[in-house]
């Protein structure tokens, strides 16, 4: 499975964009934060998607109980996760998946 890469349309693929939400309480377009979306892109998973908020963490793989659920027989039933900190910085973590994660490559 690769993160933010588009070259292997057989296997999973995911892409991480950024939506902008609004504050509720302002009639200005003001972004009040910003929110990675990971998508799916590529595979039979296609147009799959969860968004991860500050201090979330998204678990990755076939199991039923994760939050992103794929069903590729490259990605392990607890493939990766992908953990958001209070500053919304992004973490990728393989969870000792078979065929290992690769980002960016």
């Amino acid at each position: 499975m690769g993160l933010g890469q588009d070259k292997d349309l057989a296997g999973t693929t995911l892409t991480i964009a950024s939506s902008e939400v609004h504050s509720a309480r302002s009639n200005r377009a003001i972004p009040e934060f910003n929110v990675p979306t990971l998508r799916v892109v590529a595979g039979p998973d296609m147009l799959r998607f969860a968004s991860i908020y500050p201090g979330q963490t998204v678990k990755i793989g076939r199991d039923e109980s994760c939050q992103l659920v794929l069903s590729h027989g490259s990605v392990s039933r607890y493939h990766c996760c992908i953990r958001s900190d209070e500053h919304g910085h992004l973490f990728v973590e393989d969870l000792g998946s078979t065929n290992g994660t690769t980002f960016n490559g």
